[in-house]
């Protein structure tokens, strides 16, 4: 990685490409995560 990347001061974002299928399953669970505290909220 470059050193723009590896800096904790003001780091570069690094872009990151997700597979359709691990993207799914992220969003699956945080949709899954966000129920779980909107019961709790009720």
């Amino acid at each position: 990685l470059w050193d723009e990347y590896k800096r904790t001061l003001n780091p570069e974002q690094y872009p990151v490409d997700l597979s359709q299928k691990c993207w799914d399953n992220k969003m699956r669970n945080i949709r899954e995560e966000q129920e779980k505290v909107q019961e709790l909220n009720s």
